[in-house]
């Protein structure tokens, strides 16, 4: 649910960036991330699990979003890491959700290279690193044994 409300808003900031360099597939695709994001907020608030209606519906938004706005192969990459990101946000397990942040996020990497996005780039990848280190927290958790001999 946390994860669900800082994408908005960091969505709302790239969605600028994309429109001022001109990366429009990029700000357009995150238009929708919004949405989606929004609408899997209250969702997750309620404890359900959005409809498969809901992911093909957002998933699709952001092809034809790619469609429309199509330039080159790197106005690509912003369909792509939204498709990842509304599975990875679709289902429960945060395990496969931090999964598809970090996949998304390296990818957005080199769109923003390309586009001249820095501050994005730099936004990406310490997304990608923070959400690693969450990663490794929590799905490879210390043994009590080794919890133990930390603290002496």
């Amino acid at each position: 649910k946390n994860m669900l409300l800082a994408q908005i808003m960091t969505n709302t900031c790239y969605i600028i960036q994309y429109f001022l360099l001109g990366a429009f597939t990029g700000a357009l695709t995150f238009i929708v991330n919004n949405l989606r994001s929004t609408t899997f907020y209250y969702y997750s608030k309620s404890r359900k699990k959005p409809k498969v209606l809901l992911l093909l519906l957002f998933s699709g938004l952001a092809i034809a979003m790619g469609l429309t706005t199509y330039t080159n192969i790197f106005s690509i990459i912003p369909v792509i890491s939204s498709v990842i990101t509304t599975y990875g946000a679709w289902q429960k397990k945060a395990k496969v959700f931090r999964i598809a942040i970090m996949t998304s996020s390296f990818i957005l990497i080199f769109h923003d290279l390309y586009f001249g996005a820095y501050t994005g780039m730099l936004s990406y990848t310490l997304t990608f690193t923070s959400t690693l280190i969450g990663f490794i927290k929590y799905n490879f958790p210390k043994k009590d044994n080794e919890l133990k001999q930390d603290e002496d």
